[in-house]
């Protein structure tokens, strides 16, 4: 044997790399340097998500050269990876099978849980494929199970979950990610009936989908549950603004619901309609963790006992206190999420009372008439800002920016107006993996939002 390629999950490979693989140590203090690795144009990634190569001396004095793949945090989608490399290899040697092997490290959890390991497992036996066997090492990690949780599985999880919320409208349904960057491994579920089957097959579901969602510095698995794909998939007609009797019947002719909140009787109150109002629609749910225990993401408990229903947008709440009052703003900032946090510290410490900042809570349906009632609350508004944490090619901005469009041309004030974007640059990946340029982007952001240049 000369060459082992090797798969592992995220939970000791840092270990495993410089004990096992002999990835050497200067080289993995570089990977945490981001001025040396964005020179080479990386954005970067969590630390424990990147590969090495190494070699070591067997006993008989043989040299073998090993290879760890790099993988993101969705535990087992480097397995075919890893046999596809491997299979290259072997063809290049001429389908040697004695020369070249695959080694993979397992958790039973994920294991018995990830759809990819039998995917891949079924591989073996195909011409083409088979690359003369693999060797599999699993390892107890029973600390993954607790109480009355479903095995380590999206696809078949939340599938379940779709299916109970069928047969049972009188009882609230809610699947929670880890993050909300793995409900990616249940795609197909969430195309094919989450956001489809009413439309389809007059299967009608109030299930829950409940997803963190945030740029905290985290890396590109532990960020974004992808809004933009679940604002893609609602059926809402963005070019025309919606007639009186569309308006009244928004929910019921929608397909899915998608709330970013930042209020927590906003959360009581969304997850209250959920259950008691007389028809179901699917809930997708994109909560900041960050947010959890923020002072601004504080509700008094009037706002959950004496405000009876959902609010779809939050207005500023500072004016004549902390900023101007109405017909002094001279900017209007829109924004869904935790964003709004860094936007009201910024703010706060730059002195800046000419800006009011405006929460969409809800984002599909879109609401329409609220967003134009407190457009036409600035009568000498000058700019019309979107902002968000998300880069150009994610979130919520080509969902918002056409709506917008629109809502403006029926402003009495706006007519004559275009939204402007602030937010991150597109990037092919959704956030970048090191803390300061995470800082770096961040701070751009809210400067381009607030048009503060990077010294004021």
């Amino acid at each position: 044997m000369e060459l082992i390629e090797m798969g592992l999950g995220h939970r000791g490979r840092m270990n495993a790399l410089y004990n096992i693989v002999g990835k050497d140590g200067p080289s993995m203090l570089r990977d945490f340097d981001s001025k040396e690795t964005s020179a080479w144009g990386m954005r970067g990634d969590v630390k424990y998500h990147y590969g090495g190569s190494g070699a070591r001396v067997t006993p008989s004095g043989r040299k073998v050269y090993m290879n760890m793949a790099p993988q993101p945090s969705n535990v087992e989608s480097v397995n075919p990876v890893v046999m596809g490399k491997t299979r290259a290899i072997q063809d290049r040697r001429n389908g040697d099978r004695e020369k070249t092997m695959m080694l993979n490290v397992h958790t039973d959890a994920a294991f018995a849980g990830q759809k990819t390991v039998y995917e891949t497992l079924g591989l073996a036996g195909l011409n083409g494929y088979e690359i003369g066997g693999t060797l599999r090492f699993i390892v107890n990690n029973q600390g993954l199970f607790t109480i009355t949780n479903s095995s380590l599985s999206e696809t078949a999880a939340m599938g379940f979950e779709f299916g109970y919320s069928l047969a049972d409208p009188n009882t609230l349904v809610m699947w929670e990610a880890q993050f909300g960057d793995f409900a990616n491994n249940a795609q197909v579920i969430i195309d094919n009936y989450v956001a489809s089957s009413e439309k389809k097959w007059l299967q009608r579901s109030g299930v829950v989908l409940s997803l963190p969602h945030g740029y905290d510095g985290q890396g590109p698995e532990h960020t974004s549950a992808r809004l933009e794909r679940f604002l893609q998939l609602g059926d809402e007609d963005s070019r025309k603004f919606p007639s009186t009797e569309q308006l009244q019947r928004q929910h019921q002719d929608a397909n899915i619901q998608v709330v970013c909140m930042t209020s927590p009787a906003n959360y009581f109150h969304v997850l209250r309609r959920q259950i008691h109002r007389d028809f179901r629609k699917p809930l997708i749910i994109l909560f900041s963790k960050s947010l959890l225990r923020h002072p601004l993401a504080r509700s008094d408990i009037e706002e959950f006992i004496e405000t009876p229903y959902f609010q779809p947008l939050l207005p500023e709440t500072q004016h004549g206190i902390n900023i101007n009052k109405l017909e002094d703003i001279k900017r209007v900032i829109f924004c869904s999420g935790q964003v709004y946090a860094a936007l009201y510290k910024y703010r706060e410490t730059h002195g800046l009372k000419d800006t009011a900042i405006t929460r969409i809570e809800e984002l599909h349906p879109f609401p329409w008439e609220q967003v134009r009632q407190n457009l036409d609350n600035y009568p000498n508004a000058t700019d019309v800002v979107w902002c968000q944490e998300e880069t150009l090619n994610g979130g919520a901005w080509s969902y918002v920016m056409p709506r917008f469009e629109v809502i403006l041309a029926k402003t009495e004030n706006h007519t004559d107006k275009k939204i402007r974007y602030a937010g991150r640059e597109p990037m092919s990946s959704v956030a970048v993996g090191y803390k300061v340029l995470h800082a770096v982007e961040e701070e751009k952001l809210l400067g381009d939002a607030f048009q503060m240049s990077p010294d004021e």
